[in-house]
């Protein structure tokens, strides 16, 4: 006679079968609930690294910015961007920023945005911080500053406090340059026929040891031959000369007359109907060229330049020739020679 399972030894069984599959589920409940709280935590860890990694600009001064981590995580180099009326700048920063700590940023491209008021802002992963700021050109050496922002008239008023007035046309009212809207503010428009700008010479601007000329050109046609920027020579042995070279190209070309076959060239300079930012600078024999903050090219003389006492010219040879097309803005000298991001400062407002 066969026996079935006793109700007792069912019962039993049925009992081990839940404790069985109880405890299944509190080790699947036990590890799903864990896993959930490791990834909280990590999004949670995250959160406070974003919310706590934050700064405010204590300042600037010159080129550089100060910022001052409030925050708990260090601010690392490279974690912020800087920008100047929404326009990306670059810059440098020696190191990171340590919580409760200072630290400087020296901001590039000054020169890009122009002197004036503007906003600076840095961005970082957290928030960002902006103050406003003015923006000026350096003042140390400077002997000419022509911002051509009079917008009528037939003198240039030179604003560096060296009395170095241009003078429209030289006295003939039929060889003024045109005032248009310039890179910043208004500019005078040459026609490449015979407008030029004279400025008589003086004691500060005898020179040819060392100096820097900047101004932002925008030409109006590339095809014709050689254009004078700016000159200060009698074309023979004495003083320097800087032009656009020959027809179909945007090079300009940089020489000293008693200096000879050694002129200072930088290809492709230039661009029709477009402004670039030129920048001559001489120190020490070497002269180099600067377009739109770059290098473009360096060369070392043997000798130094012959000291001229003629009359400094924008636009034209001696008003006799060499006619420039094209617009010239924010014309300077200095007696110092300034690379592009050495030629602009700012200050708070």
């Amino acid at each position: 006679m066969s026996k079935g399972i006793s109700p007792v030894i069912a019962s039993i069984i049925l009992i081990l079968i839940v404790i069985s599959l109880a405890g299944s589920f509190v080790v699947f409940t036990g590890r799903l609930t864990s896993s959930q709280t490791e990834a909280a935590e990590k999004q949670s860890q995250q959160a406070t690294r974003t919310a706590t990694t934050i700064f405010h600009i204590e300042g600037v001064s010159g080129r550089t910015v100060t910022l001052v981590n409030d925050g708990l995580q260090t601010l690392a180099v490279g974690s912020v961007t800087v920008s100047i009326d929404d326009r990306a700048v670059n810059y440098t920063m020696a190191g990171d920023i340590a919580p409760k700590e200072r630290g400087d940023l020296t901001v590039q491209g000054l020169w890009s945005a122009g002197r004036g008021d503007h906003r600076l802002t840095v961005r970082g992963a957290a928030g960002s911080d902006s103050i406003p700021i003015t923006i000026e050109s350096v003042k140390e050496e400077k002997v000419l500053d022509l911002r051509f922002d009079e917008g009528t008239g037939t003198a240039a008023n030179d604003v560096s406090g060296n009395a170095n007035t241009g003078s429209l046309g030289s006295g003939n009212s039929s060889r003024v340059p045109a005032w248009v809207a310039g890179k910043f503010g208004k500019a005078l428009q040459f026609d490449g026929v015979d407008d030029g700008v004279s400025i008589a010479d003086s004691t500060s601007l005898r020179f040819t040891k060392e100096f820097t000329a900047e101004m932002w050109v925008k030409p109006t046609n590339l095809a014709v031959g050689q254009k004078m920027l700016i000159e200060k020579t009698n074309a023979n042995t004495n003083g320097w000369t800087f032009y656009k070279t020959s027809p179909n190209t945007s090079d300009v070309q940089f020489e000293f007359p008693n200096i000879n076959n050694e002129g200072l060239l930088a290809a492709n300079a230039l661009s029709n109907g477009a402004w670039s930012h030129i920048v001559l600078t001489v120190k020490n024999r070497v002269g180099s060229i600067y377009t739109n903050g770059d290098l473009e090219i360096s060369r070392t003389w043997t000798v130094d330049g012959i000291v001229s006492t003629d009359a400094l010219w924008i636009g034209s040879r001696a008003g006799s020739g060499l006619f420039f097309d094209g617009t010239i803005d924010e014309l300077r000298v200095y007696t110092i020679a300034y690379a592009p991001d050495e030629l602009y400062v700012m200050k708070r407002r």
